[in-house]
């Protein structure tokens, strides 16, 4: 006799839908690193990504060869400098991410890289849960195929060079910790939530955006609820501040003195600010940011008047998502959660936009991506909801054409990753993102009779993560003209075995380096060496006397 199949439970649908979710977020790790491992390397070693590695790479080996940028503090632990803050605006949250590898394998270039899609990778699967809990699975997939295929997060996780990949771990498991304790009023997770906001807001003080723009969207769309919340609950309340105030630490204090002393100082938007800012949401928001940045050899003036072969719709597809999901907020009921969490995402997406363009300075890609991913999730959201009211009236053909329009527009977002990546292979990096100096790193790395002289911005925090034997020295912070006096003249017998190193013109941000090149060139006893990128132009040149 047969029997009738079991029905398929809650927990057993809920485990098969996380056994997807977890080969879907797999999937995607396995894309990256892939495609990370390869391009790890062809690019030259950024100053700013430099200061985090050269900070782990301390503490991890126990060799310091030379003191890091002004800001950059460390404590003794195990007789080792731990890494606490990199700037005052700017904690060591990302040299910690970076510690566990270093310790594991010897520190390089590409074991940082790696590093950085590991953590950004965790904060994927971060997100993926929050979503699959706050909308369901498939609204949790296509969101995660609209953030693997960006050329925005990709780049920005792989070359984080301004802390956005801890910024992006804390700010999906503050999320996913926050809806947790919201539905199950468990203390663990309110203190967790807590926690994670609070280290997100550690390692870099612009976090405050995405914490006013989720309160400001609270408030907004729950604001019955939280208050009853928070009248029925202050203890947990008060759990959650705890976590914040542990995970936050000194930056606490610390944001309210750069607070103070840019009221003080009347800071104000720097002119031109508003412009390129506007720039840096839509080269975004069209996946043209790296493909620009990387052209132009890292001069961001110089984006703006690039054409670039590379555009995705997604800023297109933000903009028609935003318009379903204020039309379906308008056609739900006044109260329900589905209405609620529309406002919210609305309400988030634009306060955490304004604030990046109310924050000063806050002009790069690591500044807009703050809005992140708020975005992505709005676009996955409205999709799902749209393909779901189609299919389920019999209009089947129509729930197709958004299929085909979302995969369009993943489709397009791998070509902008891959001619982004045609570049990279093709130039090994220009400018301030050369190859040229990791090339000259290696032939000075052990040679402990040799000073490398930084003359100009761009050279020291790359030459103390590369290199572990050269006395290192980077004088040009501490000069305030642009006269050669005060350094080694080549009548002294030591200046032999000092090297400087400048920019030409061009990639040159201190006025001292240009000027010493020109005395340089002026000396017979000077031996000037031109470091060229893979296209032959040079990016650098080293100076070096001769006894006479």
């Amino acid at each position: 006799m047969a029997t009738n199949p079991k029905p398929i439970t809650a927990p057993t649908a809920g485990r098969q839908e996380l056994r997807i979710l977890l080969g879907v977020w797999l999937a995607v790790a396995v894309a990256w690193f892939w495609l990370g491992g390869v391009t790890a390397t062809k690019l030259g070693f950024n100053y700013d990504e430099a200061i985090f590695a050269g900070l782990a790479k301390d503490f991890t080996t126990g060799n310091v060869h030379g003191y890091h940028m002004p800001g950059s503090s460390t404590i003794n632990l195990l007789n080792r400098p731990f890494p606490v803050w990199n700037q005052p605006y700017l904690g060591s949250v990302k040299s910690w991410q970076l510690i566990p590898l270093f310790t594991i394998f010897e520190p390089s270039v590409f074991i940082a890289r790696m590093s950085n899609l590991v953590w950004a990778m965790a904060g994927l699967l971060f997100f993926m849960l929050w979503v699959r809990k706050l909308f369901g699975l498939a609204e949790a997939v296509a969101g995660a195929l609209l953030i693997a295929t960006d050329p925005a997060f990709f780049y920005t996780s792989l070359l984080d060079w301004g802390a956005f990949v801890p910024s992006f771990a804390c700010r999906c498991a503050g999320f996913f910790f926050v809806l947790l304790a919201w539905r199950g009023r468990r203390p663990l997770y309110l203190f967790l939530a807590g926690a994670a906001l609070g280290l997100g807001f550690f390692n870099k003080v612009d976090f405050v955006v995405v914490l006013l723009a989720a309160t400001g969207a609270t408030a907004v769309a729950y604001a019955k609820p939280a208050l009853n919340f928070l009248r029925t609950r202050p203890k947990l309340l008060l759990l959650a501040a705890l976590g914040f105030v542990i995970g936050a630490g000194p930056m606490l204090v610390m944001s309210v003195r750069m607070f103070l002393f840019a009221a003080r100082n009347n800071a104000p938007m720097n002119h031109g600010e508003l412009s390129e800012k506007l720039h840096t949401l839509t080269a975004m928001y069209d996946g043209s940011y790296f493909y620009r940045m990387l052209d132009a050899g890292g001069l961001f003036d110089q984006m703006q008047t690039l054409t670039p072969p590379v555009w995705t719709p997604l800023g297109l597809a933000l903009i028609a998502s935003i318009a379903v999901l204020g039309w379906q907020t308008v056609q739900l009921p006044a109260g329900s959660d589905a209405r609620r969490v529309r406002i919210f995402l609305l309400t988030a997406l634009g306060l955490a936009t304004l604030g990046v363009f109310l924050l000063p300075r806050a002009v790069r890609i690591y500044h807009a991506i703050l809005a992140a991913p708020i975005a992505q999730l709005i676009i996955a959201v409205a999709t799902v909801s749209l393909w779901r009211k189609f299919s389920g009236s019999g209009k089947k053909l129509a729930g197709a054409l958004i299929i085909l329009i979302f995969a369009g527009l993943l489709a397009m977002q791998i070509v902008a990753v891959a001619k982004t990546e045609k570049l990279i292979f093709t130039t090994h990096g220009r400018g301030w993102w050369s190859d040229a100096q990791d090339r000259f790193a290696a032939t000075v790395k052990n040679r402990a009779d040799l000073t490398l002289v930084s003359l100009d911005w761009g050279f020291h925090e790359s030459l103390l993560f590369l290199t572990d034997k050269p006395t290192l020295v980077e004088p040009f912070w501490h000069l305030t003209g642009v006269s050669p006096a005060g350094l080694p003249k080549a009548t002294s017998s030591k200046a032999t075995n000092y090297i400087y190193l400048v920019h030409p013109p061009e990639y040159s941000l201190s006025p001292f380096g240009v000027t010493f090149l020109e005395f340089a060139r002026k000396d017979s006893h000077a031996k000037i060496t031109d470091w060229c990128d893979r296209e032959g132009k040079a990016v650098f040149y080293t100076v070096q006397f001769t006894a006479p």
